[in-house]
Protein backbone atom coordinates (compact mmCIF):
# COMPACT_ATOMS: atom_id res chain seq x y z
CA UNK A 1 0.00 0.00 0.00
CA UNK A 2 1.06 3.32 -0.55
CA UNK A 3 1.42 6.15 2.04
CA UNK A 4 -1.49 8.45 1.04
CA UNK A 5 -4.35 4.82 1.22
CA UNK A 6 -2.46 4.18 4.24
CA UNK A 7 -3.17 7.57 5.78
CA UNK A 8 -6.89 7.29 4.29
CA UNK A 9 -7.72 4.11 6.03
CA UNK A 10 -5.75 5.04 9.29
CA UNK A 11 -8.15 8.69 9.17
CA UNK A 12 -11.10 6.82 8.50
CA UNK A 13 -10.39 4.43 11.25
CA UNK A 14 -10.10 7.49 13.66
CA UNK A 15 -13.17 8.63 12.73
CA UNK A 16 -15.42 5.59 13.41
CA UNK A 17 -13.59 5.06 16.38
CA UNK A 18 -14.18 8.06 17.98
CA UNK A 19 -17.77 8.35 16.86
CA UNK A 20 -18.62 4.89 18.04
CA UNK A 21 -16.20 6.28 21.50
CA UNK A 22 -19.47 8.27 22.87
CA UNK A 23 -21.84 5.07 22.60
CA UNK A 24 -19.71 3.03 24.00
CA UNK A 25 -20.03 5.93 27.14
CA UNK A 26 -23.36 5.54 27.82
CA UNK A 27 -23.82 2.54 29.82
CA UNK A 28 -27.39 1.79 31.15
CA UNK A 29 -26.28 1.10 34.51
CA UNK A 30 -28.68 1.04 37.80
CA UNK A 31 -26.42 4.03 39.01
CA UNK A 32 -29.06 6.76 38.49
CA UNK A 33 -30.99 6.14 41.53
CA UNK A 34 -31.49 8.81 43.65
CA UNK A 35 -32.81 12.60 43.45
CA UNK A 36 -32.22 15.09 40.82
CA UNK A 37 -32.41 18.53 41.25
CA UNK A 38 -33.76 21.50 38.45
CA UNK A 39 -31.25 23.35 37.68
CA UNK A 40 -31.27 27.59 37.16
CA UNK A 41 -34.47 27.31 39.28
CA UNK A 42 -34.00 30.27 41.43
CA UNK A 43 -35.58 30.24 44.78
CA UNK A 44 -38.01 27.38 43.76
CA UNK A 45 -37.27 23.67 45.12
CA UNK A 46 -37.70 21.53 42.20
CA UNK A 47 -36.46 17.87 42.07
CA UNK A 48 -37.68 14.45 40.57
CA UNK A 49 -36.94 11.44 42.58
CA UNK A 50 -36.06 7.88 40.96
CA UNK A 51 -36.70 5.06 43.46
CA UNK A 52 -35.07 1.76 42.67
CA UNK A 53 -38.70 -0.69 42.52
CA UNK A 54 -39.71 1.64 39.14
CA UNK A 55 -41.03 4.46 40.83
CA UNK A 56 -40.48 8.12 40.67
CA UNK A 57 -41.31 11.55 42.67
CA UNK A 58 -41.68 15.03 41.27
CA UNK A 59 -41.77 17.53 43.73
CA UNK A 60 -42.26 21.20 43.07
CA UNK A 61 -42.64 24.28 45.31
CA UNK A 62 -42.13 28.05 45.28
CA UNK A 63 -43.53 30.79 46.93
CA UNK A 64 -47.29 30.14 47.05
CA UNK A 65 -47.12 26.58 45.17
CA UNK A 66 -46.56 22.97 46.18
CA UNK A 67 -47.07 20.44 43.37
CA UNK A 68 -46.43 16.77 44.01
CA UNK A 69 -46.76 13.91 41.61
CA UNK A 70 -45.53 10.08 41.71
CA UNK A 71 -45.60 7.36 38.98
CA UNK A 72 -43.93 4.75 37.26
CA UNK A 73 -40.52 4.80 35.11
CA UNK A 74 -39.36 2.32 33.12
CA UNK A 75 -35.45 2.13 31.80
CA UNK A 76 -34.99 2.25 28.23
CA UNK A 77 -31.46 0.85 27.03
CA UNK A 78 -31.28 1.04 23.33
CA UNK A 79 -27.56 2.71 22.92
CA UNK A 80 -28.75 5.54 25.02
CA UNK A 81 -29.80 5.49 28.48
CA UNK A 82 -33.18 6.65 28.85
CA UNK A 83 -35.68 6.59 31.31
CA UNK A 84 -39.80 6.74 30.24
CA UNK A 85 -41.68 8.35 32.74
CA UNK A 86 -45.57 7.73 33.04
CA UNK A 87 -48.30 10.66 33.05
CA UNK A 88 -45.65 13.04 33.06
CA UNK A 89 -46.33 16.76 34.46
CA UNK A 90 -44.26 19.98 33.39
CA UNK A 91 -43.91 21.81 36.75
CA UNK A 92 -40.61 22.36 36.00
CA UNK A 93 -41.15 24.10 33.14
CA UNK A 94 -44.57 26.11 33.76
CA UNK A 95 -44.62 25.65 37.74
CA UNK A 96 -48.78 25.79 38.53
CA UNK A 97 -49.19 26.57 35.05
CA UNK A 98 -47.77 23.05 34.49
CA UNK A 99 -48.99 20.83 31.27
CA UNK A 100 -50.07 16.81 31.99
CA UNK A 101 -48.22 15.01 29.27
CA UNK A 102 -48.72 11.53 28.29
CA UNK A 103 -45.40 9.69 28.93
CA UNK A 104 -41.68 11.16 29.09
CA UNK A 105 -38.47 10.23 28.05
CA UNK A 106 -35.18 11.62 29.95
CA UNK A 107 -31.76 10.84 28.62
CA UNK A 108 -29.38 9.65 31.47
CA UNK A 109 -25.60 11.22 30.92
CA UNK A 110 -23.65 11.16 33.87
CA UNK A 111 -25.36 13.05 36.70
CA UNK A 112 -27.76 14.61 34.75
CA UNK A 113 -31.75 13.81 33.47
CA UNK A 114 -32.27 15.59 30.24
CA UNK A 115 -34.57 15.87 27.31
CA UNK A 116 -31.40 15.82 24.93
CA UNK A 117 -28.72 13.50 25.45
CA UNK A 118 -26.23 16.10 26.14
CA UNK A 119 -27.21 16.81 29.20
CA UNK A 120 -27.20 20.47 28.37
CA UNK A 121 -30.50 21.53 28.20
CA UNK A 122 -32.21 24.33 30.43
CA UNK A 123 -34.78 21.93 31.51
CA UNK A 124 -32.08 18.88 32.57
CA UNK A 125 -32.10 17.70 36.24
CA UNK A 126 -28.66 17.40 38.35
CA UNK A 127 -27.70 14.54 40.81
Amino acid sequence: MNHKIKLIVFLNFCVIFFMTQSCWNRSCENNFYGRYYKSRTGSVINYLEIIPEGTFLHYYKDADTVLTHKGKWSKIDDGYCKIEFDEWKSYNMHGKEFKHFGNMILFINGDFLDITPDGESSESFKK
